[in-house]
């Protein structure tokens, strides 16, 4: 397979930056991290120093030592941040080899479906949880994020009490669907196949791109009853041409992949993914955002747009970068909180867990604020934090 002629060569130092943080967000250790990019001396091609070929060799160790949870992550990393070779296609290979082992060893059956939407083709991992009529939690990330690193999600069906799908954003792993305005009905799609109704109803964690995928569809479809995103883009990134000149040139890349066209069309092809403002004004669903303040890809402005929903839009303000790859717990509670309030609102467990979340965002330094459409105006959450545990505890 030839490389991608019309991409840039891919930036060998910035790489090793980037995946740091994503490394660390998947939770392997930085020694092992640190071991595996210290012998990386290319980014592309099969050689022993290169970049596909050292985290595939410690994929293989994981695999040998049956960790097929970090054979899987590590794979990924491999790929990363997308296939352009042989080398990294066949890093991807085997990420799906290690993601079928470590389900085979799991304690509950993961499906995987093959599903088409418009004549193209991708997969959606769903496991069914134990609770009859169970809601439905759909996963997905960005354009770096294949649907085998959500397997956490997987895992914590029965725990959640909710059915679980996990699955790529068009353009992204196996999935064949071009990237466009309308691709957001891939999601319908989905639900579709898993028989969710109005009552059933669906909560979306959708990270960085994905997130406006979702957006997107939340207008059309009112079996989704809310979302969760980690630095969406909403409006500013897709018309921002200062702003687009100064991102990380992975990311440019990135989407010209994606995309399929040369870059010098790119900024004028993700401008079609812009939410417009009729968009917005007709989401009414709660939306609860992960902002992170040094983002170095999302202006932190694409949370003003999100003003303009009906819906309450819950934000968590962080003092990192891109993903908030320092503040994983915070996160993960933040998600895990926004879950349970929309799927079962009034439950002890949600009331818990937006106690919890009060919690770490003091001891995290960030905020946690609730706009509220009504007022126009944006309620520090923090201030109600000693009544909130204690209705929990009474909960």
């Amino acid at each position: 397979m030839e490389s991608h002629t019309q991409y840039s060569a891919m930036d060998l130092g910035e790489l090793k930056e980037l995946v740091l943080l994503h490394a660390g967000a998947q939770g392997i250790k930085p020694e092992l991290v640190a071991g595996i990019l210290d012998g990386v001396e290319r980014a592309d091609g099969a050689f022993p120093t290169s970049w596909a070929s050292r985290w595939m060799e410690a994929g293989a160790a994981a695999e040998s030592r049956g960790d097929f949870d970090l054979a899987v992550k590590l794979h990924n990393l491999g790929r990363f941040p997308y296939v352009d070779g042989d080398a990294r296609q066949s890093a991807h290979q085997r990420c799906l080899g290690a993601f079928r082992a470590w389900c085979a060893n799991g304690p509950a059956p993961i499906a995987s479906l093959q599903l088409t939407w418009e004549g193209h083709h991708f997969v959606t991992y769903v496991r069914r949880c134990m609770r009859p009529r169970a809601p439905l939690l759909l996963v997905f990330g960005g354009i770096v994020s294949i649907k085998e690193q959500w397997g956490l999600f997987l895992a914590l069906a029965d725990k959640l009490q909710v059915d679980v799908a996990v699955t790529e954003l068009p353009g992204v792993g196996e999935n064949t669907i071009p990237l466009t305005r309308d691709s957001h009905g891939m999601i319908k799609v989905i639900l579709d196949a898993l028989n969710v109704g109005e009552q059933t109803g669906c909560h979306i964690v959708a990270m960085s791109f994905g997130g406006t995928l979702a957006l997107r569809h939340a207008v059309r479809d009112s079996r989704i009853k809310g979302l969760t995103t980690v630095g969406a883009p909403v409006s500013c990134f897709y018309c921002d041409a200062e702003w687009w000149n100064r991102i990380p040139s992975t990311t440019r890349i990135t989407l010209t992949k994606i995309l399929g066209c040369e870059q010098t069309e790119t900024f004028g092809k993700i401008g079609e993914l812009k939410l417009t403002a009729s968009e917005l004004a007709a989401i009414r669903i709660p939306v609860y955002y992960v902002q992170s303040l040094r983002d170095e890809i999302i202006q932190c402005k694409e949370t003003d747009d999100l003003q303009k929903i009906a819906g309450r839009q819950h934000l968590l303000r962080i003092d990192d970068v891109h993903g908030a790859p320092r503040h994983l717990r915070i996160v993960r509670l933040f998600v895990a909180y926004s879950i349970m309030n929309t799927l079962f609102a009034g439950s002890t467990r949600a009331k818990l867990l937006r106690a919890f979340a009060h919690v770490a965002t003091r001891f995290s330094r960030a905020k946690l604020q609730v706009f509220t459409p009504a007022t126009g105006d944006y309620i520090n959450m923090n201030h109600s934090l000693h009544t909130e545990i204690e209705v929990s505890r009474k909960a």
